[in-house]
């Protein structure tokens, strides 16, 4: 178990540094504009690719040994294929899409929820090893595509990001799609196949997650799609960085809650980590803000002034997701779900009533008091319920 941990950590660090260079690079080279058009372009993929896992998402997992692996197959792709379609085409009529790029968005989008459909069915499998190298894959492809494109081209524009990310995702999704072949058709598979179970167990966590992302991350449709957004798009993506410890304990963790039948040893163990996850990220957060911005102007380029002061501003947000991030794993662990969606959907609430003032008033920290505000409802809402649950405040003295 600790071993699995260990390449959890190792390989989410990994990942972690690539997306690191990538931002340096695409920021140091493409600008602050242009990063805010592909932080629109990367928002829109990633909201698609929740609805989409609905099906395909990591509680396929378990279904993997109940039903045809073939059949499970078949039907997440036309799943992948026609949200795809519908969500772009939506987006594109509500005039969110960044302007002339409607089809590199709809093939990136079915590549990155192809690639990741497969890659969960690889971890169904049982090869933690294979999908652990696979999630290391693409990231490092785009990172050398990237260097390529600005290294060999004078063409520095959106499209600059974009074409890389295409083929990192087409290399990706077409290796992944062999080795899930390769593993599948020795298996002589004649399990019944219903795609209703998993729909139905993958819609509440999806809807949850949904609202999660959008508490916050809804300031993007608020924000200026430029210089605005590609300034706090980096300064949120560098903030949440120190979150990279807490979610690679979270598979393990949960595991753990959902094994462990007696309340008052899962209360005690989810009130150390989540004291743990709070001081680590405090620790992180100190050091970033303590960072000189001349620091991450010589990373990122002039033209991100200020970014130091949206770091500052969110900070808060971050040390609520932390704490957030424990009790809703808790709580899911428990089989309480629906919680964390009373929880979510209470942060997605606000943000539509205070959100669209705040941006209009603050600019870039109305958007980082908006995340402040959800994060620390979302992580308030359920320390209530955990402290309840646990037998008050007898419980935490103790």
């Amino acid at each position: 178990m600790f071993t699995h941990l260990l390449q959890g950590l190792l390989s989410r660090l990994i990942v972690a540094l690539i997306g690191f260079s990538v931002l340096v690079i695409s920021a140091k080279y493409l600008g602050v504009s242009t990063r805010g058009e592909i932080s629109l372009f990367l928002f829109n993929i990633a909201l698609l690719q929740i609805i989409t896992e609905v099906f395909t998402g990591y509680h396929l997992v378990h279904f993997m040994t109940k039903f045809r692996a073939f059949r499970i197959y078949g039907f997440g792709f036309a799943f992948i294929l026609c949200i795809t379609l519908m969500g772009n085409s939506i987006l594109w009529f509500a005039g969110k899409h960044i302007e002339g790029f409607f089809w590199q968005a709809f093939l990136i989008t079915a590549l990155v929820t192809l690639h990741t459909f497969q890659c969960v069915m690889i971890l169904g499998l049982g090869k933690l090893k294979l999908y652990y190298g696979l999630s290391l894959l693409q990231p490092a492809l785009l990172l050398c595509f990237l260097l390529g494109y600005v290294l060999f081209t004078s063409n520095l524009t959106l499209e600059t990001y974009v074409y890389p990310l295409l083929i990192s995702f087409g290399l990706a999704t077409l290796i992944s799609f062999g080795m899930l072949w390769f593993l599948l058709k020795s298996k002589t598979d004649l399990k019944p196949f219903s795609s209703l179970p998993i729909l139905k167990n993958g819609l509440a966590a999806q809807l949850a997650l949904m609202m999660f992302v959008l508490g916050n991350k809804y300031s993007f449709y608020l924000l200026e799609p430029g210089a605005d957004l590609g300034l706090y798009a980096a300064a949120i993506t560098i903030t949440e960085s120190v979150l990279i410890i807490v979610s690679a304990m979270l598979p393990l963790y949960l595991s753990k809650i959902a094994s462990e039948l007696r309340t008052e040893k899962t209360s005690a163990l989810t009130l150390k980590l989540g004291a743990s996850a709070v001081l680590l990220c405090t620790l992180g957060l100190i050091f970033l803000n303590a960072l000189p911005e001349k620091i991450y102007l010589k990373l990122l380029g002039e033209g991100f002034k200020g970014i130091k002061m949206v770091i500052l501003y969110y900070s808060p947000a971050v040390i609520f997701t932390a704490l957030y991030l424990i009790l809703s794993n808790y709580f899911s662990g428990k089989g309480k779900a629906s919680l964390v969606m009373k929880s979510n959907v209470l942060g997605f609430v606000i943000t539509l009533v205070v959100g669209p003032w705040l941006v209009n008033t603050c600019n870039l920290k109305g958007a980082a008091i908006v995340a402040i505000l959800v994060y620390g409802l979302n992580a308030a809402f359920l320390t209530y319920h955990f402290i309840k649950q646990s037998g008050g405040i007898r419980f935490i003295k103790n």
